[in-house]
């Protein structure tokens, strides 16, 4: 079965916990509710997009992603952007080559990804 999970940063120790890891730390209740209740102060969770890139790695919200983005009349370009939710357009993948997209990092772990933004 296909499973999409969630994974969170952990500020207080800078570590990047998968879902696993999350449940590990909380066998007795793996469920969202019990864990944004009891971790929730130093954890930033990041919810999957339901979208893998072109290795087949499941993409995240904060990833930082790298693939072809069109511009429209300006034709398609390298580019390098974090997924972020909007609240008005989603992801907005209709913008993007999935066939292209890969996940080169993501924003807690590697900041300085950004700056490189084509």
């Amino acid at each position: 079965m296909n499973r999409w999970k969630m994974r969170a940063w952990d500020d207080k120790n800078g570590v990047m916990l998968s879902w696993e890891q999350l449940c590990d730390a909380n066998d007795w209740a793996c469920s969202l509710g019990v864990l944004t209740n009891q971790m929730a102060h130093h954890l930033t969770f990041m919810m999957p997009t339901c979208r893998k890139d072109c290795k087949g790695v499941q993409i995240h919200e904060r990833d930082i992603i790298e693939g072809l983005h069109c511009y429209g009349p300006g034709g398609w370009h390298t580019q390098i952007a974090p997924i972020l939710w909007d609240e008005r357009h989603g992801y907005q993948w209709q913008y993007w080559d999935m066939a292209t997209v890969k996940v080169i990092g993501n924003m807690m772990e590697n900041p300085d990804l950004l700056a490189r933004k084509k």
